[in-house]
Protein backbone atom coordinates (compact mmCIF):
# COMPACT_ATOMS: atom_id res chain seq x y z
CA UNK A 1 0.00 0.00 0.00
CA UNK A 2 2.62 2.25 0.31
CA UNK A 3 2.32 2.84 3.74
CA UNK A 4 4.80 3.76 6.55
CA UNK A 5 5.63 1.42 9.04
CA UNK A 6 3.10 1.64 11.52
CA UNK A 7 1.06 3.71 9.82
CA UNK A 8 -2.71 3.14 10.16
CA UNK A 9 -5.27 1.37 7.78
CA UNK A 10 -8.64 0.78 7.16
CA UNK A 11 -9.39 -3.22 7.59
CA UNK A 12 -12.90 -4.53 5.84
CA UNK A 13 -13.29 -8.17 6.38
CA UNK A 14 -16.16 -10.32 5.00
CA UNK A 15 -16.69 -14.14 4.47
CA UNK A 16 -18.79 -14.65 0.99
CA UNK A 17 -21.21 -17.47 1.01
CA UNK A 18 -22.73 -19.46 -1.97
CA UNK A 19 -25.62 -21.85 -1.02
CA UNK A 20 -25.18 -21.60 2.24
CA UNK A 21 -21.68 -22.35 2.43
CA UNK A 22 -18.72 -20.02 2.88
CA UNK A 23 -16.83 -19.92 0.04
CA UNK A 24 -14.08 -16.69 0.22
CA UNK A 25 -12.76 -14.90 3.17
CA UNK A 26 -11.49 -11.61 1.98
CA UNK A 27 -10.01 -8.66 3.76
CA UNK A 28 -9.15 -5.46 2.24
CA UNK A 29 -6.92 -2.71 2.98
CA UNK A 30 -6.76 0.87 2.69
CA UNK A 31 -5.00 4.19 3.40
CA UNK A 32 -6.57 5.57 6.84
CA UNK A 33 -6.74 9.02 5.10
CA UNK A 34 -9.79 7.82 3.01
CA UNK A 35 -11.50 7.52 6.17
CA UNK A 36 -12.38 11.24 5.84
CA UNK A 37 -13.69 11.28 1.96
CA UNK A 38 -14.87 7.55 2.31
CA UNK A 39 -16.45 7.00 5.88
CA UNK A 40 -17.89 4.02 4.45
CA UNK A 41 -15.41 2.30 4.32
CA UNK A 42 -14.53 1.82 8.24
CA UNK A 43 -18.29 0.81 9.33
CA UNK A 44 -19.08 -2.62 9.94
CA UNK A 45 -21.95 -2.96 7.00
CA UNK A 46 -22.11 -3.10 3.43
CA UNK A 47 -21.43 -0.60 1.18
CA UNK A 48 -25.14 -0.47 -0.03
CA UNK A 49 -25.13 -2.41 -3.25
CA UNK A 50 -21.51 -1.34 -4.58
CA UNK A 51 -18.18 -2.54 -3.89
CA UNK A 52 -15.23 -0.71 -2.23
CA UNK A 53 -13.23 -0.06 -5.47
CA UNK A 54 -16.64 2.00 -6.83
CA UNK A 55 -17.30 3.40 -3.76
CA UNK A 56 -13.56 4.59 -3.59
CA UNK A 57 -13.65 6.03 -7.05
CA UNK A 58 -17.00 8.18 -6.39
CA UNK A 59 -16.18 9.83 -3.39
CA UNK A 60 -12.89 10.70 -4.26
CA UNK A 61 -12.50 10.77 -7.99
CA UNK A 62 -9.79 8.54 -8.50
CA UNK A 63 -10.48 5.58 -10.64
CA UNK A 64 -8.28 2.53 -11.21
CA UNK A 65 -6.24 1.80 -13.82
CA UNK A 66 -4.26 -1.34 -13.29
CA UNK A 67 -4.79 -4.34 -11.21
CA UNK A 68 -1.82 -6.83 -10.08
CA UNK A 69 -2.56 -10.45 -8.62
CA UNK A 70 -0.48 -12.85 -6.88
CA UNK A 71 -2.20 -16.23 -6.80
CA UNK A 72 -0.84 -19.10 -4.64
CA UNK A 73 -1.83 -21.55 -2.26
CA UNK A 74 -0.83 -22.31 1.65
CA UNK A 75 -2.53 -23.80 4.49
CA UNK A 76 -5.28 -21.87 6.18
CA UNK A 77 -4.56 -20.00 9.22
CA UNK A 78 -6.86 -21.21 12.14
CA UNK A 79 -9.18 -18.79 11.47
CA UNK A 80 -10.01 -18.85 8.10
CA UNK A 81 -10.15 -22.70 8.53
CA UNK A 82 -13.18 -22.00 11.01
CA UNK A 83 -14.22 -19.32 9.05
CA UNK A 84 -14.33 -21.23 5.87
CA UNK A 85 -15.37 -24.56 7.70
CA UNK A 86 -12.93 -26.68 6.60
CA UNK A 87 -12.57 -28.86 10.12
CA UNK A 88 -10.06 -30.08 11.70
CA UNK A 89 -6.29 -30.43 10.92
CA UNK A 90 -4.20 -28.69 8.32
CA UNK A 91 -6.43 -27.54 4.85
CA UNK A 92 -4.99 -26.07 1.61
CA UNK A 93 -6.32 -22.99 0.31
CA UNK A 94 -5.71 -20.70 -2.41
CA UNK A 95 -4.66 -17.47 -1.39
CA UNK A 96 -4.96 -14.45 -3.99
CA UNK A 97 -3.49 -10.91 -3.18
CA UNK A 98 -4.96 -8.55 -5.56
CA UNK A 99 -3.62 -4.92 -5.51
CA UNK A 100 -5.51 -2.01 -7.28
CA UNK A 101 -3.81 1.36 -8.26
CA UNK A 102 -4.82 4.56 -9.71
CA UNK A 103 -3.60 6.50 -13.17
CA UNK A 104 -0.61 7.68 -11.14
CA UNK A 105 0.34 4.37 -9.95
CA UNK A 106 -0.47 4.99 -6.79
CA UNK A 107 -2.21 2.14 -4.59
CA UNK A 108 -6.09 2.30 -3.95
CA UNK A 109 -6.48 -0.59 -2.32
CA UNK A 110 -4.81 -4.12 -1.09
CA UNK A 111 -7.29 -7.22 -0.93
CA UNK A 112 -6.12 -10.74 0.53
CA UNK A 113 -8.46 -13.28 -1.07
CA UNK A 114 -8.57 -16.80 0.87
CA UNK A 115 -10.67 -19.72 -1.26
CA UNK A 116 -11.36 -22.72 0.06
CA UNK A 117 -10.19 -26.32 -1.86
CA UNK A 118 -12.56 -26.92 -4.93
CA UNK A 119 -14.86 -24.03 -4.96
CA UNK A 120 -12.79 -21.97 -6.91
CA UNK A 121 -11.21 -22.14 -10.80
CA UNK A 122 -9.22 -19.32 -12.15
CA UNK A 123 -8.99 -19.32 -15.83
CA UNK A 124 -6.78 -17.02 -18.31
CA UNK A 125 -6.86 -17.01 -22.01
CA UNK A 126 -3.19 -15.28 -23.28
CA UNK A 127 -1.53 -15.09 -26.77
CA UNK A 128 1.50 -17.48 -27.62
CA UNK A 129 3.94 -15.94 -29.41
Amino acid sequence: MGLEPGAQAIRRQRVIYASDLPVEVSTSWFSASLAETAPLLAERKPLGGQGTLAYIEERTGRKGQVGRDRISARLATPEEAAALKLGEGPSAVLLVHHQTYDHDREPIEFVEAVYPPGQWTFEEDYPIV
